[in-house]
């Protein structure tokens, strides 16, 4: 099992009765003891449920039951809900993811633009750059001097140009100092501080409640204590009468019951009835009233119920085997073996003969 906490008998704790599970039965997924196990095997309509032992029962979440097998009903376990939740979520994530590619296009866009811009100025001063060194080359070529006077005049005059073109030149490169195209550049962003005040001030999508409707089931009150012997609303036995309805013949006998992992036996050479554990263990005696006790049975409570044929009337001993009240003492004649009838406040009593059967009914006075 999944846990060592025992599970316990479903039926039972309808009853008000703590009484451990022997069985699990998975049509009506609840444990059953020995006692309302044997009730719900001889039952028609469940003889046919799977069940297991207890030992082997391992609680399962794989599988949730989603509808009222008994009316068709959907139960509203939050799945609509959840998958809504989802849904917004996704589509929450898409709007954001779809935003952020957006502006991501957008500063990647501006950031092409100035790189494209910086390299275009760049390439600019290179070339300009390479049309003064060509002229410098130029001015670099021999200057032929003539002792005519004839020619005296031009020469100075293409030596002064020289000068002047140089000292253009020198003034050009000392002005590139100052030519924002000769300086190095990078591309930096500044953040936008919203962005992490939004990160940081959205600290949840939002906030996750349980809300509870209750559901009209149109409950049936048995269904849970279909596999109980449905007797009295109390467990005390200070209040039952019996009255006898019928005599059918038949042949049957009885006197050994379990109950509440407890077995009860009859002894009609000592006149007594005996309560002892699993080990076989004394739990308790009882002697008061009986005569020659015969068959037995037990209710939901543990309370036992003894067909005593000396006295030819039925007694019931409390659980704890310290009460007993003799519910029937005429009407019967050897009343040998008893049983209580599944799902009603009523059983039947067999005679030492074996040839009457006797229904009775309990009730609460």
């Amino acid at each position: 099992m999944a846990s060592s906490k025992p599970i316990p008998c479903g039926p039972c704790i309808e009853g008000k009765v703590k009484t451990k599970a022997d069985i699990w039965c998975y049509n009506y997924d609840e444990g059953l003891c020995s006692t309302c196990s044997g009730h719900h095997k001889r039952s028609k309509g469940k003889r046919d449920h799977k069940t297991n032992g207890i030992k082997s029962y391992k609680p399962s979440v794989q599988i949730i039951e989603t509808q009222c097998d008994k009316h068709g009903q959907q139960f509203n376990l939050g799945e609509q809900e959840y998958q809504s939740i989802k849904e917004f979520i996704v589509k929450l994530r898409n709007e954001i993811d779809k935003h952020l590619t957006h502006l991501e296009k957008k500063i990647c866009g501006e950031a092409d633009t100035i790189l494209n811009q910086e390299k275009s100025k760049a390439r600019d001063l290179i070339a300009e750059i390479g049309r003064k060194t060509e002229k410098l080359k130029e001015n670099k070529r021999p200057v032929t001097y003539s002792h005519t006077t004839h020619f005296k005049t031009p020469i100075i005059l293409g030596v002064h140009q020289i000068e002047q073109q140089v000292h253009q030149c020198q003034r050009y490169i000392d002005d590139l100092e100052n030519d924002e195209r000769a300086t190095e550049f990078t591309i930096k962003m500044e953040k936008n501080n919203d962005v992490e005040k939004i990160i940081k001030k959205l600290g949840s999508l939002g906030e996750l409640t349980v809300v509870k409707t209750d559901m009209d089931l149109m409950r049936e009150t048995g269904v849970r204590r279909e596999a109980q012997v449905e007797l009295l609303e109390q467990s005390s036995i200070n209040n039952m009468t019996m009255n006898i309805e019928k005599k059918t013949k038949i042949n049957t006998q009885q006197n050994i019951v379990y109950c509440n992992e407890r077995v009860i036996y009859s002894d009609y050479h000592g006149n007594a009835v005996y309560c002892v554990d699993q080990s076989g263990k004394q739990i308790w005696q009882y002697t008061q009233d009986l005569s020659d006790p015969r068959g037995l049975c037990a209710d939901t409570y543990g309370n036992i119920f003894v067909a005593d044929v000396g006295s030819n009337g039925i007694i019931v001993i409390s659980k704890d085997g310290k009460k007993s009240i003799v519910l029937c003492s005429d009407g019967l004649d050897n009343p040998k073996c008893i049983c209580l009838k599944q799902n009603e406040s009523s059983g039947f009593i067999c005679d030492k003969a074996g040839k009457n059967l006797t229904k009775f009914n309990l009730s609460s006075r």
